[in-house]
């Protein structure tokens, strides 16, 4: 990148962030419905054209976040080594998020009241939950495949595991929300993201216990298993 694209990409961020900020005293103070984009716009010191180019919606201009983040994503999970078991490529991005989903507090306290209150950001979200969900479904698709990994419907676990794992962190973000910041958002993370390994390791990671337990079973035309065979069996299998 030179040095004058990385200035453009850091002014147009710079853009964002304050259309993000006013944006949010805004809603916060008078509520969205009551809200202009002419009011949101010269709170943020652009015109009105400028702010469109940047979000298409009044309701996308506090989640200002949300793109990069997803660009983020990609580009973290396209950088997994391809040795790191793909559950644990996922598992690794959800914790690395955490930490900017909480900071800087206030900004996203205010968020999540409103989104509480306000059934457009709450749809907006939820469409940006899904943009999320569908990096990840790709992702483990692709390198589920790569595994060979044997399963119904790899597809569907790839849906399954992606959609846990944004619920996963959705849910660490409310109960932070909730309790106003004093939550440790990402010990629930880590606890969700444990329950979320549990479930689905045995089919993203299947171990086979017959080497480690054999069983043999050995009989005779009879439907008998010979002592002397049995005999020899145990010293092979229990030498103790």
């Amino acid at each position: 990148m030179s040095r004058t694209t990385g200035k453009r990409a850091a002014n147009r961020e710079r853009v964002r962030d304050d259309l993000a900020a006013a944006a949010l005293n805004l809603f916060d103070r008078q509520g969205f419905a009551d809200t202009t984009v002419d009011e949101i716009a010269e709170a943020g010191g652009v015109s009105r054209r400028t702010l469109f180019r940047h979000f298409p919606t009044k309701a996308d201009v506090i989640f200002a976040d949300h793109p990069e983040r997803i660009m983020r994503l990609d580009e973290y999970l396209l950088a997994a080594s391809p040795d790191t078991s793909p559950l644990d490529v996922v598992i690794g991005s959800a914790k690395a998020t955490i930490p900017s989903f909480v900071d800087p507090a206030d900004f996203f306290l205010t968020r999540h009241r409103l989104l509480k209150d306000t059934l457009e950001l709450r749809l907006r979200e939820q469409a940006y939950g899904l943009q999320y969900t569908g990096v990840l479904a790709r992702f483990l698709r692709r390198r589920l495949r790569e595994t060979g990994i044997v399963v119904a419907d790899v597809n569907a676990l790839s849906d399954m595991i992606a959609a846990a794992v944004v619920t996963v962190v959705n849910r660490a973000q409310r109960t932070w929300s909730a309790s106003a910041g004093h939550a440790d958002a990402m010990e629930t993370t880590t606890i969700g993201l444990s329950m979320l390994r549990q479930a689905f390791d045995p089919l993203v990671n299947p171990r086979s216990d017959a080497v480690s337990n054999p069983t043999v079973i050995v009989m005779n035309a009879e439907g008998n298993v010979p002592p002397d065979v049995v005999k020899r069996l145990n010293s092979i299998f229990d030498p103790t």
